[in-house]
């Protein structure tokens, strides 16, 4: 029998938690689950215990951040011999086959570390903008799934981790989500490590899931710090050469310069300060285990 976790990291989660966790409770394939909340304030905790107390519970005072908090489910699912886990989002869920189809297309497909549904709005009408815009943005790939010929599993570059089936072969070798990102780009990075050792990112585009969560046009201040954060995960991927640090300064002064402020100026400092442990971060991130306290991982 396949041993899987579902890891759901929540912070005032409230208005999804039924959803969220029930549709992994109804699921064909049996799932252990581990919740870790990053200091819920509107009932979030109180009510997870009182209704979910079956499953792994941790209560964290502080927001951990989603690399990190995840990662103390990755720690325990290694160390509990799950052959998969899933890590869904607390805004999204499943529905009763997921689990079940995307088990079998991975035992059919190895080479693929992640594979991920087509993630939707919460109505199935559409796609979620950020899959679409991020995992869809080829137009071979979005040609692709349309076309019932082909296999089941698509081959991408990227697909947000609302909803990852991560084989433990693949987490063995990558590891956890690096601490060098403080908020978004973790997955980014991931992606990047899983493709360094060896394995394919895929869609499977028969599998249809929700990630129930509205489009809002990011306002500058976000363009600038998601800016930051690419500056992060460029001098974090182990597939390329490092960028010349002159190359990531001149860029977010440009970026000052154009938007009047100096939030880019900021981040400069952020990343001249943070050099030194985002380096090492990228050799450790080439190592088996990486950044889990499992089996000799840093």
């Amino acid at each position: 029998m396949v041993k899987l976790l579902t890891i759901v990291v929540t912070y005032n989660a409230k208005q999804w938690i039924d959803r969220c966790f029930d549709s992994i409770l109804n699921s064909t394939v049996k799932s252990d689950v581990f919740v870790v909340d990053n200091g819920s304030c509107d009932g979030t905790r109180e009510y997870i215990k009182s209704k979910y107390g079956q499953f792994v519970f941790i209560e964290s005072k502080c927001n951990l951040g989603f690399g990190k908090a995840n990662n103390l489910g990755l720690e325990y699912a290694l160390a509990n011999d799950y052959d998969y886990v899933y890590l869904l989002n607390q805004d999204a869920w499943v529905f009763e086959n997921t689990f079940e189809n995307l088990i079998n297309i991975h035992e059919a497909n190895p080479v693929f570390g992640i594979i991920s549904p087509v993630q939707c709005n919460s109505d199935l009408s559409l796609f979620d903008d950020s899959f679409y815009k991020c995992s869809l943005d080829n137009n071979i790939v979005y040609k692709q799934i349309f076309d019932c010929s082909l296999s089941e599993v698509i081959e991408t570059e990227f697909v947000m981790a609302a909803h990852w089936l991560i084989s433990r072969e693949c987490l063995s070798k990558v590891g956890g989500f690096s601490p060098s990102f403080p908020h978004y780009g973790e997955d980014n990075n991931y992606i990047d490590r899983v493709k360094f050792h060896g394995y394919k990112i895929g869609i499977c585009f028969r599998e249809r899931v929700v990630h129930d969560r509205a489009f809002r046009p990011l306002p500058i201040s976000k363009e600038l710090y998601l800016q930051y954060i690419h500056c992060i995960d460029d001098m974090s991927n182990p597939n390329k050469s490092m960028p010349a640090i002159s190359r990531i300064v001149c860029d977010l002064l440009k970026s000052a310069l154009k938007y009047k402020t100096l939030q880019p100026v900021v981040y400069i400092g952020n990343i001249l300060r943070n050099k030194s442990s985002i380096i090492k971060n990228r050799c450790v991130s080439m190592k088996g285990f990486a950044f889990l306290k499992v089996n000799g991982g840093v």
